[in-house]
């Protein structure tokens, strides 16, 4: 059971066997709507029926020669355009703020992926002068220990093997 499911009854058949009836899940107020389905969707068909309705009375009243039915049905079929005018109204409001949101957060996003496309650029050059200062002292060391017909290389292994390590790590990253 779902978190947004009742607990489901059970019946008995008619051969007096349990049977458990599964119940359509509830939504929360929170819980997203399906898609091209509207929370308030029935406001519509009650106001069109409404309106409906109306019509046919101020059609009945004009047709009939009564006037008290035909002015009440005008009344209604005008307080029902206003009511739906109205909706429409708060639905464009609704809908426009909801543009402006979505402009707004678009218009973040954006700055946001070119703040983070020049940092990623500010990186690559920072690596690549990283890379070239390692190629440039790992080149500088074998120019020198080749002028020095490897005295720089006996140097670097008295001052200790940690060093000599480091140094072989150096050229051999180079190659």
């Amino acid at each position: 059971m779902t978190e947004h499911s009742e607990p489901r009854p059970t019946a008995l058949d008619p051969n007096g066997h349990r049977i458990a009836r599964l119940r359509r899940p509830t939504r929360s107020a929170s819980a997203p709507t399906p898609r091209g389905h509207s929370r308030g969707h029935w406001l519509g068909h009650a106001t069109a029926a409404a309106v409906s309705l109306a019509l046919g009375v101020l059609t009945y009243g004009a047709v009939t020669g009564r006037r008290e039915a035909a002015t009440v049905a005008l009344i209604a079929t005008v307080v029902s355009a206003s009511a739906i005018a109205a909706r429409a109204q708060q639905t464009l409001r609704a809908a426009k703020r909801s543009s402006q949101l979505l402009d707004s957060a678009l218009a973040e996003s954006e700055r946001h992926r070119r703040e983070l496309q020049l940092a990623n650029e500010r990186l690559q050059r920072k690596n690549a002068e990283l890379l070239t200062l390692q190629i440039t002292v790992a080149h500088g060391f074998r120019v020198i220990d080749e002028r020095t017909q490897g005295r720089l290389w006996e140097l670097v292994h008295e001052a200790g093997d940690d060093l000599a390590a480091l140094v072989d790590e150096a050229l051999n990253d180079e190659n």
